[in-house]
């Protein structure tokens, strides 16, 4: 038992090694990384992303008619320069909830870019976008209701 927990916890050191050296080894400027040693990061932080998300995310009427809620998980490419490009839907919702997704991610400011050895890199970012009827959306829902 205790050959086998000592080879567990070697191979997680081998793995996490091996995972570094892949991470901070000298590459080609276009390679876009999943993991780096500094995150991207919104101007402000996480709560000032959620801020720019619930003022500027528009609820879809179409949505808000067919009563639809849920998440679209949206990719993105957070550059050198801390702009935003290649925004795309992994997990799609409903079609007029993923474009306001995408729109929305597409007008974001400048990030704060990843960094692997101090130097700016490219990283991928997925960040799940909600759309939940809640308050004045549910009551125009029942008014709408009513009157048919």
């Amino acid at each position: 038992m205790k050959r086998l927990l000592l080879l567990s916890i070697l191979f997680c050191f081998a793995f996490v090694s091996v995972a570094q050296e892949q991470n901070t080894t000298e590459t080609d400027d276009n390679q876009i990384f999943s993991f780096v040693e500094k995150m991207p990061e919104y101007p402000g932080g996480i709560p000032a992303l959620y801020a720019f998300l619930a003022n500027n995310i528009h609820y879809p009427e179409i949505a808000i008619e067919k009563n639809i809620t849920g998440t679209v998980l949206v990719e993105f490419v957070v550059e050198k320069d801390g702009s935003v490009s290649n925004v795309k839907v992994k997990v799609p919702l409903f079609p007029a909830c993923d474009a306001e997704a995408v729109r929305v991610i597409s007008m974001m400011p400048k990030w704060t870019p990843g960094e692997v050895a101090g130097k700016p890199v490219r990283v991928f970012y997925n960040l799940p976008i909600k759309f939940q009827l809640q308050g004045e959306g549910k009551a125009k829902k029942s008014k709408k209701n009513k009157n048919k």
